[in-house]
């Protein structure tokens, strides 16, 4: 593997996704797989069209490590598509594809900020979770309009990130959260996220 991504050549990609697809990569064998992704994502922008189809193969493994490569190579491209694996019924793939998304900064803010809207609430944890590692001003009133969510652990998620975030504009929606002693576990959280910014 090493030795066919030395050689850089275009024609070779198709034989690295090909590697991808069989299973003795799949199960415990994440070590043993490394050279093989570690060669795919040298090729860099020359593999992006090949593992963007790779995001639709029946194996989610498969699925998953394209995710990772895709966003390790960092092009834009990809993002359309990490964006549909966002919404992948495979747990690792969605994680993998937010991530990446994260990885690949401001120009993942509108995929991300759709999953929020998600009835499902991994998904919306997923979408939170990378859009505070962006780092861009537009995040903070993304993430704020969450305070409502119907999910305690997004809810929780989100008044981390919000500290995380490091936005003084974060202040006049964990103020109140902080100072309200009915429900102790939000409080002290918003407390710890005021903590983080001062």
């Amino acid at each position: 593997a090493q030795g066919l991504a030395e050689t850089h050549l275009p024609p070779a990609i198709p034989y690295f996704i090909e590697a991808m697809a069989d299973s003795f990569w799949w199960y415990e064998r994440e070590n043993a797989s490394k050279p093989l992704l570690d060669s795919i994502e040298q090729f860099g922008a020359e593999a992006v069209e090949p593992l963007i189809g790779a995001l639709k193969n029946n194996e989610g493994t498969v699925r998953k490590n394209a995710a990772i490569i895709l966003g390790r190579i960092g092009d834009t491209r990809a993002v359309e598509a990490l964006g549909m694996a966002l919404y992948d019924l495979h747990y690792e793939v969605g994680s993998a594809a937010a991530e990446s998304l994260a990885k690949l900064g401001a120009a993942s803010i509108n995929v991300l900020a759709e999953a929020l809207k998600h009835p499902e609430a991994g998904i919306r944890l997923h979408a939170v979770w990378a859009l505070t590692r962006i780092k861009d001003k537009r995040i903070l009133p993304l993430i704020a309009e969450l305070l409502h969510d119907p999910e305690r652990h997004v809810l929780k998620q989100v008044i981390q990130s919000l500290g995380e975030l490091g936005d003084p504009r974060a202040l006049a929606v964990l103020t109140p959260i902080a100072d309200n002693r009915g429900d102790r576990e939000l409080s002290m959280l918003a407390r710890e996220a005021i903590s983080q910014m001062t």
